[in-house]
């Protein structure tokens, strides 16, 4: 009986001829799908049968598929090479689609575009195919598409959307906005696309009235919605009072971010500034002092500062004082009980401003000095200058009590003066010196160049005729105390006769009175008649004394004379305006020029105001730099002006 082995042999040779032979008489047959199973099956050698694949070919098409279906079935690593060699297949690439989009091929999900709409079919059967893209609220895009072995074919996808876009912002900036409906939104948009139907849109701030609003947007609209929300007042009121409170009850930080929170609804608001002025002398941030004082003051507010009077007689004390700084006046008012001293309760314009700074007296004691020229001959005047001028004089201190009587111990050193003392004085004098050089806008709208009647307040006549108007107007403008006393004359010289010198006057008047518009017009009259403008300068040039001379306007030249010599005498078109340098805390505001390459400085002669002209520069006080400053500033436009072309 023969063996199970030899059984089998014979059973596998069986077959082997079943398949080989007829192959044999017909090589050039490609082989089927059963009959490369059935050599799989037959245990024929792996390299016959990919012999066999690679001679013959295949009567069908291959793909991956079918190579896992028949590498499941035994085919060997050979075979399954030799079945791949003969896959006929390419890849498409699917571009310019809406992200996240979902591609089907012939029916099949084949999976999502990327965030840049793009997505890779590969290994896709050579052949004849049908390729769609879906996403919601966009039409289907279908194609079909022939595939070529080893193609790689692109395709382009887009999607036609079938909502709208809406577009959504809020003032201010950092309102919180929420959109709910078909779709929800956080934050502001922008063209955004967004399904069809009713939205409601809701936007709220800290401080402000929150806004809600429905709309619809259609099918292809381009819809907006903008909302400007309303400040809310109870809000505003109600932080102002809690500012106050806190800054009542010493509580100096919490006024501070109370303040600052205002003035991001309401900026420059007088009242606001105030407090966090104050708020922040007392916590030593001396530059938000100034910052703050600064607006507050150009809002027409005040700012109190509380400091101590330093005197020697009847006693060497202090007592405490408060110091409250407008746009027009330094108010002083002194403690109940200051127990003799002669410096009473006043108020001082700015513009009888004479000196200020931080010094140390005889014991080194930082105090802040003042002095004002008095207004009227009365007990509040304590000094009397080499001109017979009468002086209120002040120093003042800074003190770390509230109590109102101190003295000095005995070492005749201020007791608990604190340490930032010389920041703090010194914010105060960059405060009342900003003050000064800015005058109240109300100034500046006077009529120009002409009065109704010619009289004084009393209904007294101004004067007789054109030159007793001069005259009188010419005495005031240089002698007076009054800066704005000589105007009203040059004003109605100018009703009898309209001429350059009349024009001159006045504008040098208003100069005194800090009206710089005023200024402006009066100048730009005398310059139509006269042609030419000079103004009186020194120039700044290294030496112990500045070189006196006339700078000089018109009719199309920019000229600098000096003794009767001309240093130049250039088109104005050629001149470079620098403009104002301002050296305040030294006691001057240069101009700045630039002719052929070099750099003049110029410091304009002032009016009516203290200056020490024997020296390096003009030096003068806080009202003759607001003067230096608005010539500069006109000088600086005319020169343009002569540059465009002339009056």
């Amino acid at each position: 009986m023969p063996s199970r082995l030899h059984f089998r042999t014979v059973v596998i040779s069986l077959l082997c001829c079943l398949v080989v032979l007829p192959l044999a008489s017909a090589q050039k047959t490609k082989l089927t799908r059963v009959q490369v199973q059935q050599l799989i099956q037959a245990q024929t050698p792996d390299e016959v049968i990919a012999k066999e694949i690679q001679d013959r070919g295949l009567s069908f098409p291959v793909d991956r598929k079918i190579v896992g279906a028949l590498s499941a079935k035994g085919a060997g690593p050979l075979t399954l090479a030799a079945l791949r060699e003969q896959i006929r297949e390419g890849e498409v690439e699917v571009r310019d689609t809406e992200p996240g989009s979902q591609l089907h091929l012939d029916g099949i999900v084949a999976g999502n575009a990327d965030t840049l709409g793009y997505f890779a079919l590969k290994e896709v059967p050579e052949g004849n195919h049908e390729l769609r893209v879906k996403k919601d609220g966009y039409r289907d895009f279908q194609v079909q598409f022939t595939l070529a072995n080893k193609e790689d074919k692109q395709l382009s996808a887009p999607l036609e959307w079938l909502g709208g876009y809406l577009s959504v912002s809020a003032q201010p900036a950092d309102a919180v906005i929420h959109i709910t409906g078909p779709q929800s939104f956080d934050g502001g948009t922008t063209d955004i696309k967004c399904h069809t139907g009713s939205y409601t849109f809701t936007a709220s701030a800290e401080g402000y009235v929150p806004q809600t609003r429905t709309f619809q947007v259609d099918a292809g609209e381009h819809h907006a919605e903008q909302v400007h929300l309303a400040i809310d007042q109870a809000f505003v009121a109600s932080l102002l009072a809690d500012a106050k409170a806190k800054f009542d009850t010493r509580n100096f930080s919490g006024a501070i971010e109370s303040t600052r929170k205002l003035l991001k609804l309401t900026p420059n608001e007088a009242k606001t500034e105030e407090i966090l002025a104050e708020a922040s002398f007392q916590t030593g941030d001396f530059q938000s002092f100034l910052d703050a004082g600064s607006k507050a003051i150009a809002s027409r507010g005040e700012v109190t500062v509380l400091l101590m009077h330093k005197h020697s007689f009847p006693h060497y004390i202090v007592h405490d004082v408060t110091l409250i700084v407008d746009r027009l006046n330094v108010t002083y008012l002194p403690a109940t009980d200051t127990k003799g001293c002669k410096i009473q309760r006043f108020t001082q314009p700015l513009r009888t401003l004479r000196s200020i700074g931080v010094q140390r007296d005889d014991n080194g004691v930082l105090e802040l000095h003042l002095e004002f020229l008095s207004i009227k001959k009365s007990i509040l005047s304590n000094h009397t200058d080499a001109y017979g001028n009468q002086l209120i004089v002040l120093d003042l201190v800074m003190g770390g009590s509230t109590t109102n009587q101190h003295f000095f111990n005995s070492q005749s050193q201020l007791v608990q003066q604190p340490a930032n003392a010389e920041y703090a004085l010194s914010s105060v004098v960059g405060l009342i010196k900003w003050a000064a050089a800015h005058p109240e806008p109300t100034q500046l709208s006077s009529q120009v160049g002409s009065t109704t009647t010619g009289t004084t307040p009393n209904g007294q006549d101004l004067c007789s005729d054109y030159n007793s108007c001069l005259s009188a107007g010419n005495q005031r403008l240089f002698h007076d105390e009054d800066r704005s006393s000589a105007i009203p004359y040059f004003q109605h010289a100018l009703d009898f006769r309209k001429d350059a010198t009349g024009w001159i006057y006045l504008g040098t008047a208003y100069l005194r009175a800090g009206r710089p518009t005023d200024v402006t017009t009066a100048w730009d009259e005398f310059l139509k008649i006269n042609k030419q403008i000079g103004m009186p300068v020194c120039r700044s040039n290294g030496f112990d004394e500045c070189e006196s001379g006339m700078l000089i306007l018109g009719p199309k030249n920019v000229t600098w004379q000096v003794a009767g010599r001309t240093v130049f005498d250039v088109p104005a078109t050629k001149v470079k305006v620098i403009g104002n340098d301002d050296h305040q805390s030294e006691g001057f505001i240069s101009f700045g020029l630039e002719v052929d390459g070099t750099k003049y400085d110029f410091e304009f002669v002032t009016v009516g105001v203290p200056l020490n002209k024997g020296s390096k520069h003009v030096f003068t006080d806080v009202q003759g730099m607001a003067q230096q400053r608005i010539v500069g500033d006109y000088m600086s436009q005319t020169i343009k002006k002569l540059a465009a072309g002339g009056f």
